[in-house]
């Protein structure tokens, strides 16, 4: 995954912890940011769609594509060649 990948896990897990404080639907028990952190893959579209309903899994795409830009742009060089 490289250090791309880890730092942007790390941004976006601090980003939910954060957000969350804001979200009185949202139970956060203790160890919450851990916990993010462990399950980051499954809970990730959960939580945008438990807060923002159907315009989360949209931005939820967005951060997708943010996390695959690298990959696709080496790949969109690469084709260019």
């Amino acid at each position: 995954m490289g250090l791309w990948g880890a730092l942007f896990v790390l941004v976006l897990v601090l980003w939910i912890d954060a957000d969350s404080r804001t979200q009185p639907r949202i139970t956060r028990p203790f160890e919450y940011g851990w916990l993010v952190l462990l399950y980051w893959i499954p809970y990730t579209p959960y939580y945008f769609w438990r807060t923002r309903g159907s315009m989360g899994l949209l931005m939820f795409a967005g951060v997708v594509c943010l996390f695959l830009s690298g990959w696709i742009v080496q790949w969109l060089i690469f084709i260019a060649r």
